[in-house]
């Protein structure tokens, strides 16, 4: 496979499990005023790289 094709596989896997996502999945519900610093520093990172990919996968 190809670079592009292993891409491609992997965008079309990721959209293919968030059909299993409920909006209640994004209600909030992490409870971050409660996270230690580190865990909101993780959470935050992590969120930061989910919006670098989708921004990359969108041009």
């Amino acid at each position: 496979m190809t670079k592009n094709s292993d891409k491609e596989i992997k965008l079309e896997d990721f959209r293919k499990s968030l059909e299993n996502i409920d909006k209640e999945d994004f209600d909030g519900h992490t409870n971050f005023e409660s996270l230690s610093a580190r865990e909101k520093l993780i959470w935050l990172s992590e969120l930061n790289y989910f919006k670098y990919i989708v921004k990359k996968t969108k041009n």
